[in-house]
């Protein structure tokens, strides 16, 4: 998504690189969220006590100031690493809350991206993407919770994340 594209569905897409020497590190961003946020984003999309023996992905939901990130973890062997792991999280953030629909398409765009290469997923599938309208993304039973599941899961995840630290 370049910055002249714009994306109601959702603000942005990155990848996060967990590197025990470069730490925390945004590599792949499309899209745009506010720079203060990068450093916060970065250390929240690390998945909080994922043991290091298992492999394969890890999909959550966390929230950094007024977005919901939906993130998935992938861990694999990689010898060229100093842990020994490659280890880094696809995120997709958006302002809307539609776990399960947001949930479920970026877990999609993960695969495609950790299968090929981000700027091949950026060129096929982000365009798509940008053609969904956020008033698609909930539908059936859960249309009529859409406007008050966003401020509920807001507080609940803000509170939640508070008593953590």
């Amino acid at each position: 998504m370049s910055s002249n594209m714009k994306c109601d569905a959702f603000d942005a897409v990155v990848v996060v690189d967990f590197n025990v020497d470069a730490g925390h590190t945004l590599i792949h961003m499309v899209g745009e969220i506010n720079e203060s946020l990068h450093d916060i984003l970065c250390f929240r999309a690390l998945p909080e006590g994922k043991p290091t023996s298992q492999g394969g992905d890890f999909s959550f939901v966390f929230s950094v100031s007024e977005f919901f990130c939906y993130a998935t973890f992938r861990q694999r062997a990689d010898s060229t690493r100093k842990r020994g792991f490659l280890q880094q999280s696809f995120v997709l953030i958006s302002k809307h809350w539609h776990s399960s629909t947001l949930m479920g398409i970026s877990n999609a765009l993960a695969l495609e991206y950790f299968c090929s290469n981000f700027e091949e997923m950026k060129k096929t599938y982000i365009p798509l993407l940008c053609t969904i309208k956020s008033s698609q993304l909930c539908f059936g039973r859960c249309s009529t919770l859409c406007s008050t599941k966003t401020t509920t899961t807001v507080e609940s995840l803000s509170s939640s994340s508070s008593s953590s630290s």
